[in-house]
């Protein structure tokens, strides 16, 4: 499992809504390649949040994009001043060797103050995609065999004799 913490940037905005389609209130965003035969699982999300002032509402919401298709995966809110430490699993698979776009969306309820979003971090996992077994290939009979028997005895001891010696053979029993 790989762990990214950004320490680097404190992220704040005014922004009183989400915008899915412009996305100005995308504080961050993170590509994460897809590999052949393999699925990325988004193990964990987590970030610390406040509000500039008591009782305004802080909200962050995270979403991943996967060929052009935004999932929700996580979306917390505060209205504390003091950083809440905010936290999800959700286990979102990714199908075989396609990508995913990690964005972090902020707002607030009041324009005038600010919400403050701190250490984003993101796990993900690389899955090995289990290939089913092939079947194995039936042959396709050239020639039918029928040995008739004088009883069932005699014919079961042909069919194990038959059996031993032969294991690419199709045996058929008929009364």
């Amino acid at each position: 499992m790989t762990t990214v913490i950004d320490l680097t940037y404190t992220y704040t905005t005014k922004y009183t809504q989400y915008d899915e389609k412009i996305r100005t209130h995308v504080q961050k965003t993170v590509t994460i390649n897809g590999q052949p035969g393999k699925k990325i699982r988004i193990d964990s999300l987590k970030c610390t949040l406040a509000a500039e002032k008591e009782g305004i509402v802080a909200s962050v919401l995270v979403t991943a994009e996967v060929a052009g298709i935004d999932y929700r995966l996580a979306e917390w809110t505060t209205s504390k001043t003091a950083a809440q430490n905010k936290s999800a699993s959700p286990a979102f698979l990714v199908d075989e060797g396609k990508g995913v776009v990690l964005r972090w969306h902020l707002k607030t309820s009041n324009a005038a103050y600010k919400a403050i979003m701190k250490v984003p971090e993101y796990s993900y996992s690389f899955v090995d995609v289990e290939k089913p077994e092939p079947e194995p290939e039936k042959p396709d009979p050239q020639f039918l065999v029928t040995v008739s028997c004088s009883s069932e005895t005699e014919a079961n001891e042909l069919i194990k004799t038959l059996k031993t010696s032969t294991q690419d053979y199709t045996i058929f029993k008929q009364a």
